[in-house]
């Protein structure tokens, strides 16, 4: 899982980012990083945090899908320390496929595509031997 985390003005390298995640009846997932590089610094779209599977998995099977606090960000220099105000996100771990809860996806609610056997010799005309434009569209 992927947190995004704004740096605060004033970070430096060298400077300790740490993120902890709550969620109720859980214990806390803390996760420290040095920030040591340029790119840690000058991420202006936000710092790209990843939680582990492991951890995720530390958890007892983690989050369910739900809002989930994240308690703070803390950065700090060993002196000075910034503070996050609490905020929270929807995790959402729940598996594909999976239509009666028990985590394990299943056939049930699956879609079924049924392309039925050709009757006659052509569906369609034969196209003339030139550049043809075809559209593919994306369903949703």
């Amino acid at each position: 899982m992927d947190i995004k985390v704004t740096i605060p003005e004033g970070t430096q390298a060298g400077d300790t980012l740490t993120v902890t995640v709550f969620a109720d009846g859980k214990a806390p997932i803390t996760i420290t990083k040095n920030l040591d590089t340029a790119e840690d610094l000058n991420a202006t779209d936000g710092l790209t945090i990843h939680i582990p599977a492991s951890k995720e998995s530390d958890q007892a099977n983690s989050f369910q899908q739900r809002m989930v606090p994240i308690s703070w960000w803390r950065v700090s220099d060993g002196t000075t320390t910034f503070e996050s105000t609490p905020t929270s996100l929807v995790i959402d771990t729940t598996v594909p496929g999976d239509s009666n809860g028990d985590g394990v996806a299943d056939d049930d609610g699956k879609p079924v595509v049924t392309i039925p056997e050709a009757t006659q010799e052509m569906v369609t005309p034969l196209m003339p031997k030139s550049l043809q434009t075809v559209t593919v569209f994306k369903l949703m």
